[in-house]
């Protein structure tokens, strides 16, 4: 069987309808040992769970590969946005991994335009294999789109975007009321354990800027993954967007009895030019602001910038406030 990555392992079926439609079945095994670290190190309540990065990663993967089965005389490189991810159960892994491994699946169905367009979309729908009633537990869909595009829309306000971090830098420098801070990387990580237990490899943001009054935050990136030992997309897509829901638990007044659960996100617009590989000669950055949008939700838009330059983009990304006695009934605490 066709193996495209260490996240989608398997294609189980591969229906292919040229030049505009395709219709894949792909299988994951959480036990597979390039993918098994990305689950024992996304911990809460001392519990190991599947973390939404692995579903927009198999997305993305498995979208490429139909792209270049369907429009393969296509120049350039396409823009893979990973949207309307939504995440209707917490898959909680078998743990330890048993011996025969965890299977779930995914299946694509792809509905491309015209080719000249260079256009189209695919629905996803992730399910348990071990479920008699086949549970579906998250889907999302992709949306194939021009990356020039995407460029083209951020400069005309990634000056506003670089100003705003430029501003938190500043004012981390001279300041010292407490109400805007600077946390280093282990800080960081020690506070964010008040929600989820990161371990090393997912420990990307180097430094985080903080604006407590504002909600608003900037991060450097610095991958612990490496591309030559490490399958990276787990890790690549949640560190490059983790720091919304460090802003939303960090400024949780009473942080032991409420904690800010993701509800998914709106699009993801990842530029060629941004990768863990590229992270290790070129800093990036990440910038966000989050706002109420509605009765204990926290919603906003996560960049990544090199410079001054908008090279990604998370939109609508949202947490919701839940009661910790609520979180403890669905994931009881586990002994170490």
């Amino acid at each position: 069987m066709t193996r495209l990555s260490g996240s989608s392992q398997q294609i189980t079926h591969e229906e292919l309808t040229p030049p505009n439609a395709a219709r894949l079945t792909v299988r994951c095994n959480l036990a597979d040992p390039d993918i098994n670290p990305a689950i024992a190190g996304h911990i809460i309540n001392n519990i190991p769970l599947v973390p939404s990065g692995l579903y927009g990663d198999m997305a993305a993967v498995v979208a490429r590969y139909i792209w270049t089965k369907l429009r393969p005389d296509h120049e350039g490189t396409i823009g893979v946005n990973v949207c309307d991810m939504h995440v209707d159960k917490t898959f909680i892994p078998k743990w330890p991994a048993p011996r025969e491994g965890e299977w779930f699946e995914m299946e694509a169905i792809a509905d491309l335009s015209p080719s000249e367009t260079n256009s189209g979309t695919i629905q996803y729908h992730f399910r348990k294999l071990d479920d008699p009633k086949i549970q579906e537990f998250a889907g999302c869909t992709v949306s194939f789109e021009s990356v020039e595009s995407w460029k083209h829309s951020w400069s005309g306000y990634e000056h506003i975007i670089a100003s705003r971090v430029q501003n938190l830098v500043a004012r981390a420098n001279v300041e010292s009321s407490g109400r805007i801070r600077t946390i280093q990387r282990g800080q960081a990580y020690e506070r964010f354990k008040t929600f989820v237990d990161y371990h090393h490899k997912y420990q990307n943001m180097r430094e985080v800027i903080m604006d407590y009054d504002a909600l608003e935050a900037t991060a450097v990136l610095d991958y612990q993954c490496d591309p030559a030992i490490d399958y990276c997309g787990p890790f690549f897509l949640d560190g490059s967007c983790h720091l919304s829901g460090w802003v939303c638990n960090e400024s949780e007044a009473d942080s032991k009895k409420n904690a800010y659960i993701s509800h998914g996100w709106g699009a993801m617009k990842l530029s060629p030019e941004f990768s863990v590989a590229a992270s290790k000669t070129t800093e990036f950055r990440t910038y966000v602001r989050m706002q109420m949008k509605g009765k204990d939700v926290l919603g906003g838009d996560v960049f990544i910038l090199h410079g001054d330059e908008i090279v990604g983009v998370w939109e609508g990304v949202e947490f919701k406030r839940i009661p910790r006695r609520v979180l403890d009934i669905f994931l009881p605490h586990q002994k170490k």
